[in-house]
């Protein structure tokens, strides 16, 4: 173990609890009890992270909400390098691009982007263990209903993995859009690359590449 991998953890670990102290709030229970999907103009994925897995996974609640909420709003913080994929694949359009490691100004300036085109009325999050950049979007956002997996955070008034626990991610989503009033069974995956697209990576990569 290198001597910047032993430093860097304990830091990590401090610069994660200034953030909850600074950031978390206490969210309303109310506000969820009254959630139906129905009644909500503008949904907030942030997903700022590269993770092509949980954008894949992604797809089950995005083909879901457009067949039953065609007139909801989903806007989406994500990274530069997904852009393409929301925009081809899942037909999104309301993107808020960031950089792989954005400077906390850099942020700040994205999120008064997102609310400068209206408000947050839910906000989803799906890591596990949250990082001072995803509480600085939930704080600033501060939406009344946020959906998220993080056992820690206070400001999630719908904890999926309190609901789900241990069980797949597609039936947290299952239980997000039954909560929200919706039929669950509408979820379906999308193909983030065309037959043609993988065919061609196949070949650059070698037959033990995974299909996606």
């Amino acid at each position: 173990m290198s001597l910047s991998t032993l430093w860097r953890a304990p830091l990590d670990s401090l610069r994660l609890k200034f953030a909850r102290a600074r950031y978390d709030f206490k969210a309303s229970p109310a506000s969820i009890e009254r959630f139906s999907f129905h009644e909500l103009d503008r949904l907030v994925i942030a997903k700022p992270d590269g993770k092509l897995g949980d954008l894949q996974v992604l797809t089950l609640l995005v083909t879901a909400l457009r067949r039953q909420c065609p007139d909801l709003r989903i806007a989406v913080i994500c990274t530069r390098a997904h852009v393409p994929l929301y925009k081809e694949r899942l037909q999104l359009h309301e993107l808020y691009p960031l950089p792989p490691k954005p400077h906390a100004r850099v942020l700040k300036a994205c999120l008064h982007e997102v609310l400068g085109d209206g408000p947050c009325d839910l906000l989803l999050m799906t890591e596990d263990l949250s990082k001072p950049r995803d509480l600085l979007i939930s704080s600033t956002l501060h939406p009344p209903r946020f959906a998220g997996f993080d056992l820690n955070l206070r400001c999630i008034n719908l904890n999926l993995t309190a609901r789900n626990h241990g069980k797949s991610i597609r039936a947290y989503f299952s239980d997000l859009l039954s909560a929200g009033g919706l039929d669950a069974a509408a979820m379906s995956y999308l193909p983030l690359y065309t037959k043609e697209e993988l065919t061609a990576m196949r070949k650059l990569l070698g037959q033990g590449c995974v299909g996606l």
